[in-house]
């Protein structure tokens, strides 16, 4: 199927135009779909989640995959209403991040936010990385987020699944091993 998706993305794609309005597409989807899932919960439930389909861990990977690409449209170059849709994408994606309890979740935010912030890419420049700093700020503070699990990353002796046959480290192992074994097609 990938095969696939990238020969239809090849046929589909004929400038530099046609690419950017797919990936604003995304975003934008990227948004709504984290927007939803944040109407849709409920703090006193615990971790975000919803439907059947997707676990918490799912939503991050869905939304961080997205996040950095909303950046590309928020300089002034783009239409007031491109802007601002990529921003509340953009603010949408690190609540549901936040908000879905994932503790991978938060340390990718973490490393997404600190290759934004120390790229030198010219489309990212220094208002929209003190934008970044300003929303995650402004969500962390504002925001009913429960820190208290992604505190547990630094004490991960008293995780439940670490290190049973099943738990974390065998996990990572074999992803690690899988993914050297299949470069291409990945895990």
């Amino acid at each position: 199927i990938n095969v696939l998706f990238v020969f239809v993305f090849y046929k589909i794609i004929h400038s530099t135009k046609t690419l950017s309005t797919v990936i604003l597409i995304g975003c934008l989807g990227s948004g709504f779909y984290s927007a939803y899932g944040l109407v849709e919960y409920d703090p006193r439930l615990g971790r975000l989640a919803y439907g059947t389909m997707f676990d918490p861990n799912d939503l991050v990977y869905f939304a961080i995959g997205f996040l950095p690409l909303n950046l590309l449209f928020m300089h002034r170059d783009n239409s007031l209403w491109v802007r601002l849709a990529c921003l509340c994408s953009f603010s949408a994606s690190i609540l549901l991040i936040l908000n879905t309890g994932s503790r991978g979740g938060f340390l990718s935010l973490v490393v997404v936010t600190l290759l934004l912030l120390l790229s030198k890419n010219e489309s990212i420049g220094a208002p929209l990385k003190i934008m970044v700093i300003g929303i995650i700020f402004a969500v962390l503070t504002l925001a009913s987020v429960n820190t208290e699990r992604f505190q547990s990353i630094f004490n991960i002796k008293e995780d439940y699944n670490v290190t049973a046959e099943t738990g974390r480290i065998q996990l990572w192992k074999i992803g690690i091993e899988t993914m050297l074994e299949n470069p291409l097609s990945g895990v």
